[in-house]
């Protein structure tokens, strides 16, 4: 088993997240830094489950949000997973983070 881990990448006013829980390929998301604050999108996905004879189609997005400590070296977050199902019910999962940057 893989374990967890986040990538960041940081510039003045941008910021990419390399994201994995240790059981999927990591997902990227890119998005924007006010100050200490930001905000990403992740990717869209589209698929379906199988319960029987029926296929459950769904659409999951995905997007982060939180604010990095006054050193930089740390950060809160809360990672939003909406899935859409076909009949416009809506589930979603809050993620909570935090990380301590490693040298």
């Amino acid at each position: 088993a893989r374990n967890p881990f986040l990538g960041i990448s940081r510039s003045a006013d941008s910021i990419r997240l390399r994201v994995s829980y240790g059981w999927d390929d990591p997902e990227t998301y890119v998005g924007t830094v006010v100050g200490q604050d930001f905000a990403a999108i992740g990717p869209s996905h589209n698929g379906y489950n199988v319960c029987g004879p029926t296929q459950h189609h769904w659409r999951i997005e995905q997007r982060v949000s939180g604010r990095f400590s006054s050193d930089g070296r740390s950060l809160s977050a809360s990672e939003v997973w909406l899935y859409t199902l076909p009949d416009g019910d809506e589930v979603t999962y809050y993620i909570d983070w935090k990380a301590t940057r490693r040298d």
